[in-house]
Protein backbone atom coordinates (compact mmCIF):
# COMPACT_ATOMS: atom_id res chain seq x y z
CA UNK A 1 0.00 0.00 0.00
CA UNK A 2 2.91 2.10 0.23
CA UNK A 3 2.08 3.05 3.89
CA UNK A 4 5.24 3.73 6.18
CA UNK A 5 4.99 3.36 9.39
CA UNK A 6 7.78 5.26 11.46
CA UNK A 7 7.57 4.52 15.37
CA UNK A 8 10.96 6.37 15.78
CA UNK A 9 10.88 9.87 13.47
CA UNK A 10 13.42 8.39 10.96
CA UNK A 11 11.54 10.28 8.84
CA UNK A 12 11.80 13.16 10.42
CA UNK A 13 15.74 12.42 11.32
CA UNK A 14 16.48 12.02 7.22
CA UNK A 15 14.77 15.25 6.50
CA UNK A 16 16.74 17.04 8.93
CA UNK A 17 20.09 14.88 8.24
CA UNK A 18 20.36 13.96 11.58
CA UNK A 19 22.05 10.35 12.82
CA UNK A 20 20.79 9.00 16.21
CA UNK A 21 20.50 5.96 17.16
CA UNK A 22 17.29 3.85 18.63
CA UNK A 23 16.70 4.52 22.28
CA UNK A 24 19.99 4.26 24.49
CA UNK A 25 23.25 4.87 22.17
CA UNK A 26 25.20 2.48 24.74
CA UNK A 27 23.20 0.12 24.54
CA UNK A 28 22.95 0.06 20.47
CA UNK A 29 26.77 0.57 20.76
CA UNK A 30 27.24 -2.45 23.01
CA UNK A 31 25.05 -4.62 20.83
CA UNK A 32 27.48 -3.46 17.81
CA UNK A 33 30.03 -1.27 18.03
CA UNK A 34 30.71 -1.22 14.70
CA UNK A 35 27.84 1.02 14.50
CA UNK A 36 29.84 3.81 16.14
CA UNK A 37 31.79 3.67 12.79
CA UNK A 38 28.41 3.48 10.47
CA UNK A 39 27.72 6.91 12.05
CA UNK A 40 30.84 8.16 11.09
CA UNK A 41 30.15 6.72 7.34
CA UNK A 42 26.99 8.01 7.23
CA UNK A 43 28.45 11.64 7.62
CA UNK A 44 30.60 11.27 5.57
CA UNK A 45 28.48 10.10 2.92
CA UNK A 46 25.97 12.29 3.54
CA UNK A 47 26.61 15.54 5.36
CA UNK A 48 24.55 14.54 8.39
CA UNK A 49 24.83 15.51 11.82
CA UNK A 50 25.78 13.20 14.35
CA UNK A 51 22.68 14.08 17.31
CA UNK A 52 24.77 14.70 20.70
CA UNK A 53 23.81 12.18 22.75
CA UNK A 54 24.99 10.15 20.05
CA UNK A 55 28.16 11.51 19.64
CA UNK A 56 28.65 11.24 23.63
CA UNK A 57 28.18 7.67 23.72
CA UNK A 58 30.59 7.12 21.01
CA UNK A 59 33.63 8.96 22.91
CA UNK A 60 32.05 6.84 26.14
CA UNK A 61 31.93 3.46 24.28
CA UNK A 62 35.15 4.09 21.38
CA UNK A 63 37.40 1.36 23.11
CA UNK A 64 34.13 -1.39 22.12
CA UNK A 65 35.91 -0.74 18.76
CA UNK A 66 39.29 -2.84 19.51
CA UNK A 67 37.27 -6.14 20.39
CA UNK A 68 36.22 -5.99 16.50
CA UNK A 69 38.57 -7.31 13.48
CA UNK A 70 40.56 -4.91 11.81
CA UNK A 71 39.05 -6.22 8.26
CA UNK A 72 35.67 -5.12 9.83
CA UNK A 73 36.95 -1.87 11.21
CA UNK A 74 39.21 -1.59 7.80
CA UNK A 75 36.37 -2.04 5.56
CA UNK A 76 34.22 0.77 7.28
CA UNK A 77 36.91 2.90 7.38
CA UNK A 78 37.65 2.62 3.13
CA UNK A 79 33.89 3.38 2.92
CA UNK A 80 34.53 6.90 5.31
CA UNK A 81 37.60 7.54 3.46
CA UNK A 82 35.95 7.66 0.03
CA UNK A 83 33.14 10.06 1.35
CA UNK A 84 32.56 13.98 0.24
CA UNK A 85 32.18 15.17 3.85
CA UNK A 86 35.19 13.80 5.00
CA UNK A 87 36.90 16.69 7.14
CA UNK A 88 33.41 16.76 9.20
CA UNK A 89 33.86 13.16 9.87
CA UNK A 90 37.50 13.29 10.83
CA UNK A 91 36.78 16.51 13.10
CA UNK A 92 34.05 14.30 14.63
CA UNK A 93 36.07 11.67 15.12
CA UNK A 94 38.50 13.73 16.87
CA UNK A 95 35.85 15.66 19.06
CA UNK A 96 34.59 11.99 19.85
CA UNK A 97 38.42 11.11 21.02
CA UNK A 98 37.74 7.79 18.47
CA UNK A 99 40.99 8.58 16.11
CA UNK A 100 42.82 7.50 19.33
CA UNK A 101 41.18 4.17 19.71
CA UNK A 102 41.55 3.43 15.92
CA UNK A 103 45.33 4.64 16.29
CA UNK A 104 45.64 2.16 19.27
CA UNK A 105 44.37 -0.51 17.03
CA UNK A 106 46.16 -0.10 14.41
CA UNK A 107 49.50 -0.33 16.89
CA UNK A 108 48.42 -4.05 17.76
CA UNK A 109 48.46 -5.19 14.01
Amino acid sequence: TGLIIDHVDGKKDIKHKYIRTINNPDDRFNEDALRMLRAFYFQSKLDFEIDANTKASIEKNRNLILKISAERVLEEMLKILQGKYLKKTLKSMVDTKFHEVLVNKMKCL
